[in-house]
């Protein structure tokens, strides 16, 4: 007479185990549709946030770039400046 304990064990496993799994799945599921709101309000903010700091990268590199112009200009133009001023000390 075989025993049915042996058979009992891993059935009794099994199921449990597809039951877990099902209860996981729709605990990640309910999880999954109550945190879907918030993660597209953080995707409207991460473009938000993304495209406010693209105009501010471009507005700091524009301005960079123009206040490296400018100072190149200050430089030259001193230099221009010096150079004439003292070629103004020493003309007889």
């Amino acid at each position: 007479m075989q025993s049915n304990l042996g058979r009992l064990g891993p059935d009794v496993g099994y199921f449990e185990q597809v039951q877990l799994q099902h209860d996981s799945r729709r605990v990640l599921t309910s999880e999954m549709e109550r945190l879907e709101p918030l993660l597209a309000g953080r995707d409207g903010l991460n473009n938000e946030h993304g495209s406010e700091r693209q105009k501010v990268d471009k507005l700091w590199r524009d301005n960079w770039d123009h206040c490296v112009r400018q100072r190149r200009l200050i430089q030259k133009q001193v230099a221009e400046m010096g150079k004439g001023w003292e070629d103004c000390l020493f003309q007889t």
